[in-house]
């Protein structure tokens, strides 16, 4: 097989177990996975339905053209993939990569994968490690892309290492309410955008005139983990009046405040309907977020690295009266140094927070192994307890949940 296939079936036909032991030795098969449909009737009925299709390279494999042709010849398997996620990683320069070479056989098959995908939901594109230049993407498989943002199913775009993409593919995308960017840049025409002392001018409404005539898209979840210039041009851009993405509904807000000016402008124009926030405290914080006017948050989850500080909350300002908030930690630690984490100390800071009513703390290694496959926990609430009798006594055994990834 050209690629590498990860698929979730629908509707269990035999026990959950023994089925995902059979998928686990056919995720790389898609050929043998249709053959095993014709077992039975209720074997056909999990096996040939499947919504999700991950799709990784390796060199010298042409692996859309291979997915085409699998969708071409299966029209029912094609209307009913709902998640695209394309994985590529660097094996080499940039340009060594198959999927992007525009001379690839393959490749005149790739502009008909998003006509195949009439109910796609999810597109996701993430290169590891490293990134790869939008203008190096293969033309057939950059007007795929364009297609797959303009369906009226697509509600949800991930993007990861790409550079200077055009602020325009983000501007025809109506149904989009999910959008996730982490370490992605845009292209920004320079011509007259200079300001007199020869800086760059972030505040020119750069891409807008290519978005006249584009229905405002109404983001409910935004993740934003990019270099401090990025993320300013990109809030710049969002928060113009012309803008096409409206973020007056958004419900979820990820960020990494490497310019809180530009996080804080996003915190004030999503306040009245913000519910969940997740902030990556691992850069440097040297300015307060004001989350006064989130009136509605109600999950506050942190990425933090151990030991657990007083220094917590010191770069937030709570709304008053305070609401009650479920806090959600997500500790980076090596998982055979647990002691380093320090939850007594976490305790003892949420004494002075009464409105906290619940803590979830989320153990994960520095370095995550194969983001491939789905992550699991153990529960550690119990050997944790001892550390956090405050909140224990204040809110019950119930208010203390430790997960450690395994």
């Amino acid at each position: 097989m050209l690629a590498t296939w990860t698929m979730e079936l629908e509707g269990p036909a035999l026990p959950q177990e023994l089925f995902d032991l059979i998928i686990d030795e056919l995720a790389d098969d898609l050929e043998s996975l249709r053959s095993c449909a014709l077992v039975s009737s209720s074997f056909y009925s999990r096996a040939r339905v499947f919504s999700r299709i991950r799709v990784c390279t390796r060199r010298g494999d042409h692996p859309l053209g291979e997915l085409h042709k699998v969708l071409e010849g299966s029209p029912a398997h094609a209307a009913r993939v709902e998640s695209l996620h394309l994985w590529d990683y660097i094996l080499g320069r940039p340009d060594d990569r198959s999927w992007i070479e525009a001379s690839q056989p393959s490749d005149s098959n790739v502009a008909q994968l998003s006509p195949l995908l009439v109910s796609l939901v999810r597109l996701c594109i993430t290169i590891l490690p490293g990134c790869i230049f939008w203008a190096n993407i293969s033309g057939t498989l950059r007007n795929s892309i364009q297609h797959a943002l303009t369906l009226p199913t697509l509600t949800c775009v991930e993007l990861e290492g790409l550079r200077d993409l055009p602020l325009t593919l983000l501007a025809h995308c109506p149904a989009l309410r999910t959008l996730a960017l982490k370490w992605v840049t845009f292209d920004v025409d320079a011509a007259g955008n200079w300001d007199a002392a020869g800086q760059w001018d972030w505040t020119f409404p750069v891409a807008l005139p290519g978005c006249v005539g584009s229905p405002p898209t109404q983001l409910e979840t935004l993740s934003l983990h990019l270099d401090t210039p990025v993320l300013d041009h990109l809030v710049r851009w969002i928060l113009h009046p012309q803008s096409p993405l409206d973020i007056s509904r958004l419900r979820s807000l990820t960020c990494s405040p490497r310019d809180h000016l530009a996080i804080q402008l996003l915190l004030t124009a999503s306040a009245p309907s913000l519910q969940c926030l997740r902030i990556d405290t691992s850069s440097d914080l040297d300015r307060i977020l004001d989350l006064r006017e989130a009136l509605h948050l109600h999950t506050l989850s942190l990425d933090i690295f151990p030991p657990v500080d007083e220094w917590l909350f010191e770069f937030l300002i709570f709304p008053s009266p305070q609401q009650p908030l479920a806090l959600i930690l997500n500790i980076c630690t090596d998982n055979a140094r647990l002691e380093d984490v320090q939850l007594a100390n976490a305790d003892r800071v949420l004494a002075d927070f009464q409105w906290i009513m619940s803590l979830t703390v989320i153990l994960s290694p520095i370095s995550p192994g194969d983001t491939a496959k789905p992550e699991r926990f153990i529960d550690m609430s119990g050997a944790f307890m001892p550390e956090m009798p405050l909140l224990v006594a204040r809110r019950g055994r119930g208010a203390l949940r430790v997960l450690r990834s395994s």
